[in-house]
């Protein structure tokens, strides 16, 4: 059966390359993935191969490599957009009673960290310059703005969060607003 062979190769390209694309040399992807030598270096060579031969990327070994890590920088910059929108939870000690210790635990919605956006931006703007479609100071400078305007957004969010939750905990006990 050679699905599994086939899906371990897989597995096995896929992380060279994105060792590859964080920049570690070959011999920090052998140590890290405890595999031979010749074997990474196999996989580098192929990869290589696969990135020149891709006509989206390209056509030279140099562009194809540094859009392949821009790939990877977008990539990395939406999943870390993704995980900055998630609540927070974290515990706060609040005080210690004989030998119990009494804990809070705090959870924070959070909007998303706009710089995570910034990096997929630039990410963006790097590979049109690459291939040739560099966007005009104007452009790029609506681009800032947007973030800006989105962080702006996030702070009126935040203190009308804070706002409701102050009107909330000043209410006299009973009593309800309604909607």
């Amino acid at each position: 059966m050679l699905t599994p062979i086939i899906d371990s190769n897989r597995r096995r390209r896929m992380s060279v390359t994105r060792l590859y694309l964080c920049g570690q040399s070959l011999w920090q992807i052998v140590a890290e993935l405890g595999i031979d030598k010749t074997a990474v270096a196999h996989e580098l060579t192929e990869i290589h191969k696969e990135w020149a031969a891709d006509p989206h990327r390209g056509g030279t070994e140099a562009k194809a490599r540094e859009l392949a890590r821009l790939d990877h920088m977008e990539s990395e910059a939406w999943l870390a957009w993704e995980r900055s929108q998630k609540d927070s939870t974290r515990v706060k000690k609040a005080e210690k009673k004989g030998e119990n210790v009494l804990c809070e635990t705090v959870t924070q919605t959070r909007d998303g960290d706009p710089r995570f956006l910034a990096a997929a931006q630039r990410a963006i703007d790097k590979r049109m310059a690459i291939f040739g479609f560099v966007r005009s100071r104007k452009s790029a400078a609506d681009a800032d703005e947007g973030v800006v305007n989105y962080t702006r957004f996030l702070g009126e969010v935040e203190k009308e969060r804070s706002h409701k939750a102050n009107e909330t905990a000043n209410q006299e006990p009973g009593h309800r607003d309604v909607f």
